[in-house]
């Protein structure tokens, strides 16, 4: 599956990926770790620190699927709002799914300081705003959902949007848990700490998966593993192998600027995203770009993303002039993403039905690095053998994740 069209502003700024061997011969090891983009390189550190030996396999060179193409914005925003998750799945689940997200931040912050710092990692606060007078009910509602669970989280009228801001709008909450990475450096980083602990990494592809007393896997080299534990980390391709209940694929759309010597009307790096029909969202990078993303399409075939990228491209622009109108800016890069959803906007992680002895850790929806996050603590712990009580919230066959309650 082609994951993006377009040209990523990570190629510039990261350059391209090292390329790791094929596998050759046979190896065993303790856990085999397909996918090599952020998911799995966190899984791979993690790992690597708790002593487990492990392998990691990818098709690609490690980073250039889909973590390639994200934007990288950390958020614990969710695609399903607490309000509605509520509903879903009981006050103290869905409080419980929120925390999750909020923790992972720390987390990744913490993981980029331990792997050397240099990966983009900043936090930042975050403003999200309604754009007209309906998104405005549903942010007031969810302000006073998460205000009431004690999370922190600040309510601004249009008056106070306009003092900070050169635009308006009827509403926005602003929230201090919020970060941003260089998703690719980042990714690397991890990979080659995990490396340095005894991770081995290959570029090949995963052809035959037999399970046993342990798991064979074959190759297209030839190579042959034998693991006893098993996790895919292969992302919005799962789909194409693997029954992932209500999960739909859709692409969204990004610019990203030159660097800027200055950004007038944008407080502080703010992350910032918008609700409503189109739903954007912004962010900087540590070199002074910023990007601009959203403009989604139910759609994830590679002609019709490149097909529909220029015009998007001019829209994204003019919005972006629209709102901060002092910018001076030129658009340096675009491309586009595929993503997928689920039913009620969380991942995917743990045991699969259809796959005896092996695990799954799909970050599906808007936030797929805190997800990898939190399954990167999940699976670590059931790998060792230790209570997973969070693993419940995430598994298959939980009923807010199938067609039948959408």
């Amino acid at each position: 599956m082609r994951l993006y069209s377009g040209t990523p502003i990570w190629l510039a700024t990261d350059g391209p990926a090292p390329v790791r061997p094929a596998l050759i011969g046979r190896v065993t090891t303790e856990v085999a770790i397909i996918g090599a983009g952020i998911t799995g390189a966190l899984l791979a550190w993690r790992l690597s620190r708790e002593g487990v030996p492990a392998i990691v396999i990818d098709k690609r060179p490690p980073s250039m699927g889909s973590t390639f193409a994200s934007t990288a914005i950390l958020s614990y925003e969710l695609d399903e709002q607490l309000a509605d998750l509520v509903p879903r799945l009981g006050e103290a689940d869905a409080r419980r799914v929120y925390e999750l997200s909020c923790s992972a931040i720390g987390t990744l912050g913490d993981v980029s300081a331990a792997v050397g710092g240099g990966v983009g990692f900043n936090r930042r606060h975050e403003f999200y705003f309604a754009r007209n007078d309906e998104d405005a009910t549903d942010r007031r509602r969810e302000f006073e959902m998460r205000h009431a669970l004690g999370f922190r989280i600040a309510l601004l009228t249009r008056n106070e949007i306009e003092s900070l801001f050169p635009f308006s709008r009827p509403l926005a909450t602003r929230s201090s848990e919020a970060a941003e990475v260089d998703p690719v450096r980042f990714t690397r980083a991890l990979l080659n700490r995990a490396a340095g602990g005894g991770v081995r990494i290959f570029t090949d592809t995963v052809t035959t998966y037999a399970p046993g007393n342990a798991v064979d896997l074959a190759t297209e080299s030839g190579g042959e593993i034998q693991a006893r534990h098993v996790v895919f980390a292969t992302g919005y391709e799962t789909k194409r192998f693997a029954d992932i209940p209500g999960a739909k694929l859709t692409s969204t759309y990004v610019v990203a600027t030159e660097p800027l010597a200055a950004t007038p009307g944008w407080p502080e790096g703010a992350v910032i995203c918008e609700a409503g029909n189109p739903y954007s969202y912004m962010r900087k990078t540590d070199d002074g770009r910023l990007l601009y993303g959203g403009e989604d399409e139910p759609f994830a075939d590679p002609a019709a993303m490149r097909a529909a990228l220029p015009a998007k491209v001019d829209l994204m622009a003019e919005r972006l002039q629209a709102m901060f109108p002092e910018l001076r800016f030129r658009v340096d890069a675009a491309w586009a993403a595929v993503f997928s959803s689920t039913v009620d906007g969380l991942p995917f992680i743990g045991p699969h039905p259809d796959f005896p002895g092996a695990s799954f850790a799909l970050g599906y929806g808007g936030n797929g690095i805190t997800f990898a996050a939190i399954a990167t603590d999940i699976l670590t712990d059931q790998i060792l053998g230790r209570d997973t009580p969070d693993a419940r919230l995430f598994r298959f066959g939980r009923s807010a994740g199938t067609d039948e309650e959408a």
